[in-house]
C-alpha cells in the first residue's frame, strides 16, 4: 500500500458500468470494462456477445486474472480479431492498460501501472515466469499508445475516464489491504 502513495493520482468519472453478470456467465467484468472501453476507441470493435463466446466458450465463469490470465487471452483476442481483418493488427499493437485503485475521496484514483500488454509473452507468464510482465509494467504512456483505463475495486473492475492528473498528496487508498 505504501507504494502506492508515490503514484500519479488523477480524478475520473465513470460512464458505462460493466458486466459482472452477462448471458448466463459470470465474473465477466474485467473482460466487459475492456471492450467498453476499446470500443470507445474502436466502434468496429467486438460485441462482449463475441468476445465471451470466443474467448470463454463452455464455461459459466469469465473470471479473468489481469496479470496471469488476460495476456493469454489478449493474444487469443488478437488472433481472432487478425484473422477476420488485417488491419486489427495495427490498432490493437497501440493498447496500453492502465490499471487504477480509489481513493477516500470520490472521483478519484491512484495509478497502480501501466501495461504494456503486446510485451508480455503469454506462455512465459503460463509457465510461471514473469520478466516480460515486468518488462511491460511502466507509469508512462508511449505518445504513440492508446489507453484502456480500468479501475479495479474488490473483486471488481470498471472502465473509467481519466479527467485529469492531481499534484501528489498523500492519500488513504479505498482499498482492503489483503486485496493485494
Amino acid at each position: 500500500m505504501d507504494s502506492l502513495q508515490n503514484k500519479p493520482m488523477y480524478t475520473y468519472n465513470e460512464t458505462e458500468n460493466s458486466k459482472i453478470y452477462y448471458n448466463n456467465i459470470s465474473n465477466c467484468c474485467l473482460i466487459s470494462s475492456f471492450q467498453i472501453q476499446m470500443k470507445k476507441h474502436y466502434v468496429d470493435f467486438p460485441s462482449l456477445d463475441f468476445l465471451l463466446e470466443k474467448l470463454y466458450p463452455n464455461t459459466k465463469n469469465a473470471f479473468t486474472h489481469f496479470a496471469y490470465e488476460f495476456p493469454l487471452k489478449w493474444c487469443e483476442m488478437k488472433k481472432l480479431l487478425i484473422l477476420q481483418n488485417p488491419i486489427w493488427k495495427d490498432k490493437l499493437d497501440k493498447i496500453v492498460l492502465r490499471f487504477f485503485v480509489g481513493t477516500h475521496k470520490k472521483d478519484t484514483c491512484v495509478l497502480i501501472s501501466c501495461i504494456d500488454i503486446n510485451k508480455i509473452n503469454h506462455q512465459e507468464v503460463s509457465n510461471g515466469k514473469f520478466d516480460t510482465l515486468e518488462n511491460a509494467l511502466s507509469d508512462e504512456v508511449p505518445k504513440d499508445k492508446i489507453t484502456v483505463d480500468i479501475l479495479q475495486k474488490n473483486n471488481h473492475f470498471e472502465p473509467i475516464n481519466i479527467i485529469k492528473q492531481i499534484p501528489k498528496v498523500k492519500c488513504k487508498i479505498d482499498i482492503d489491504e489483503a486485496f493485494f
